[in-house]
């Protein structure tokens, strides 16, 4: 068990958001620490960048090409 502090303008905009999602505060806050604690595979958004990169300069090749 973890205790956690916030001040009152944070806390209040967190208990809007979990109420918008539908969950209670507990579960969210859980959720968004779990969703925040994984680790990042920098080689693979790196390898995912570059995949996208390369998507977007064939995609303006094609349309200068039509232009």
């Amino acid at each position: 068990m973890v205790s956690v502090r916030f001040g009152r303008g944070e806390l209040d905009s967190i208990i809007a958001a979990a109420t918008a999602a539908g969950q209670p505060l507990s579960t969210y806050v859980r959720n968004a620490a779990l969703a925040t604690s994984a680790a990042i595979d920098v080689e693979a958004a790196r390898r995912e960048l570059r995949t996208a990169t390369r998507a977007l300069d064939e995609l303006r090749r094609r349309l200068g090409s039509t232009a």
